[in-house]
């Protein structure tokens, strides 16, 4: 591989006689890149709090730390979105691990993922989901913090080799689900709905989308940005990889599932009786229902998705909602890529007519974490070569 990241050598080997070895396979650089999407949500400094699993070990003379992701409260998956919320701004701004700034709007996909992570965030801390995992009723935060752990766990490592490697990247593509070392492999199946998530994902195995739109970052990387067609292929990119996140990977984790499609129904059958309700013709014995749809109106999370670090902004320019798509469900794979096109298209529009904005609400979300190692760094100061006990 092209970058000589383990040339340090360990204070931490105590056992005698025992030797590391180290090898270029694709099965090495697979488990690095999933080693960082695992650290990335494991202990961390974040302003947005530790909802993580950490435990002190010692091994011989050295303490060590188990970095172990958890499922968490809603809270939690709230405070972990952000983080991924800002993984994504990070790597399109090419502030992340080995990031190159020559290079930045290569990793197009990544902006618009920032977006819609920070929507899952604001879903997540919304008055109804507040209130009805309070009462226990916790499926739509359990399927929201499930799909986001698990896409972040699929993309997020992709982008992470293609920055360390471009090369074994993009020529190991098809090794992508392949078993991994014996440890990293124990580890990816340790994480949280790993049982039924991965079967779902053939163990991470990348979709012919998700290779597409990998090798088109080559592609705009060689394209001179003052060219048309550099934005075509940045948008051909982000369109590739939108198909990949949303049919091979949501659609089976979260929107196939038959428990948050109820859920689902439950909200869309709410939404339209306040609809109805404020339709009707004012009457001055309807003030109370009218108050009451207006409410719900209020605390139900909103369909739409905001191009703002925010949840909610007043410039209208700024939101994407699928209100003109007849008979729109979300769990409606079809008619949630209408929108998913729709918002790609707004978004690209956005970020040439208003990019220094744009880029400003990038990097305040790219601030909303900040490591202070990276994964390397992180794995020097454990007493072996994979960290993750």
């Amino acid at each position: 591989m092209s970058q000589n990241n383990i040339s340090a050598k360990s204070q931490l080997n105590d056992k005698p006689s025992s030797v590391c070895y180290l090898d270029g396979s694709y099965t090495t650089a697979w488990s690095l890149a999933q080693q960082f999407a695992i650290l990335r949500l494991s202990p961390t400094k974040s302003p947005w709090g530790p909802p993580w699993d950490i435990t002190p070990l010692k091994a011989g003379k050295a303490e060590t730390t188990v970095y172990r992701p958890i499922k968490g409260s809603r809270a939690d998956k709230a405070e972990r979105a952000r983080i991924i919320a800002a993984t994504y701004a990070r790597f399109y701004l090419e502030t992340e691990e080995h990031g190159n700034p020559k290079f930045k709007g290569r990793y197009y996909w990544m902006a618009l993922g920032a977006f819609a992570s920070k929507t899952v965030a604001c879903n997540l801390e919304s008055f109804a989901l507040k209130s009805s995992t309070s009462l226990g009723l916790d499926t739509v935060a359990d399927r929201l913090g499930k799909g986001n752990f698990w896409l972040f766990q699929d993309i997020a490592a992709t982008h992470w080799l293609y920055n360390y490697d471009p090369e074994t990247c993009l020529t190991g593509l098809e090794k992508r689900g392949s078993p991994l070392h014996s440890l990293m492999e124990h580890k990816l199946t340790a994480l949280p709905w790993a049982p039924e998530s991965l079967p779902l994902l053939q163990k991470l195995k990348l979709s012919a989308y998700a290779k597409n739109g990998m090798r088109l970052v080559r592609e705009i990387e060689k394209t001179p940005p003052s060219l048309k067609k550099y934005r075509e292929v940045q948008l051909e990119h982000l369109l590739a990889i939108a198909d990949h996140e949303q049919r091979e990977v949501l659609q089976k984790l979260i929107y196939n599932d038959a428990e948050f499609v109820r859920w689902l129904k439950i909200q869309r059958e709410i939404d339209a009786a306040a609809d109805d309700v404020i339709a009707m013709p004012p009457m001055p014995e309807q003030d109370g229902p009218l108050t009451v749809a207006y409410a719900l109106k209020l605390l139900m999370p909103p369909m739409k998705l905001v191009f703002a670090a925010a949840c909610d902004s007043e410039d209208k320019e700024l939101e994407s909602k699928p209100d003109g798509i007849k008979d729109f469900k979300l769990e409606d794979e079809g008619k949630r890529m209408k929108w998913i096109g729709e918002a790609a298209n707004r978004f690209h529009d956005l970020m040439f007519t208003r990019a220094d904005y744009m880029e400003e609400q990038l990097k305040i979300m790219a601030n909303w974490h900040k490591p202070t190692l990276n994964t390397h760094q992180i794995v020097l100061k454990q007493h072996d070569l994979w960290c993750m006990l």
